[in-house]
């Protein structure tokens, strides 16, 4: 398994998607209906005990309060990386981003929070142009890492 994805048998893994305003609404609600509903949907509608998730998925903030994200879709985080939540998984979704759009000094306790998540042993994932915001933290660096062909420069 990878790094911080060690479960513990009977409870579900805690998993945190990260929403901030430019976060593509489907990617985010998309990842968040797969990760709650794994290990349970096929019993659901075989209408067998769908036993307990796999995953416990929440959405984290810079803030509670509820907001837009990409294309006007609500978002109502669970939680705020003010009450620093911890979780061994943490997954950057799709953001809305033009390709001469930047994030640099846009989430800057965002940003510091996720290097202590990671410091802390989570995974830290990203999909898509999410990997733009992961790019933010420094922990890319050094390394190999993909996006949309069409943030190249963005990336970099």
């Amino acid at each position: 398994m990878s790094r911080g994805m060690e479960k513990t048998i009977g409870h579900p893994m805690d998993v945190l998607i990260v929403a901030v305003p430019q976060t593509a609404g489907s990617s985010l609600y998309g990842m968040l209906e797969v990760l709650a509903r794994a290990g349970t949907m096929w019993q659901a509608l075989t209408r067998e005990d769908p036993g307990e998730p796999v995953f416990r998925v929440r959405i984290v903030s810079t803030r509670k309060r509820p907001f837009d994200c990409g294309n006007r879709i609500p978002v109502r985080p669970d939680t705020t990386i003010s009450e620093n939540p911890a979780a061994p998984i943490v997954i950057l979704p799709e953001l809305w981003l033009g390709p001469d759009d930047s994030l640099r000094g846009c989430h800057p306790e965002l940003i510091d929070w996720i290097r202590r998540r990671y410091r802390a042993g989570s995974a830290i994932y990203s999909a898509c142009s999410g990997a733009i915001l992961l790019a933010e933290t420094g922990l890319l660096d050094g390394c190999q890492a993909t996006s949309h062909w069409a943030y190249a420069e963005l990336f970099e």
